[in-house]
């Protein structure tokens, strides 16, 4: 490999390096926005946690966690991508 596509590497490689930072201040946020929503929910009086707006913060609660795993899933996706790219370097 040519030093002008190892060059082309390291900027995509500083790119990815990039979106992993900002993916995970994305999926901190949403993990904060979570807890909030799970202490809300955990202060309710029971009756109102079993009434239609608990069980609305209880999906929220889920969709929450759902995108911090995709969120998760994406980051390591592209934490291997990175390596790869890495190893066509060498």
């Amino acid at each position: 490999m040519n030093n002008y596509r190892r060059k082309m590497i390291d900027r995509v490689q500083t790119d990815i390096q990039t979106i992993l930072g900002m993916l995970e201040n994305v999926q901190s946020d949403i993990e904060e926005i979570k807890e909030d929503e799970e202490m809300c929910y955990d202060n309710l009086p029971e009756s109102i946690q079993e009434s239609w707006r608990g069980e609305c913060m209880q999906e929220a609660i889920e969709h929450f966690e759902d995108a911090v795993d995709n969120i998760a899933e994406c980051i390591e996706s592209l934490e291997n991508c990175d390596g790869d790219l890495e190893e066509a370097k060498e």
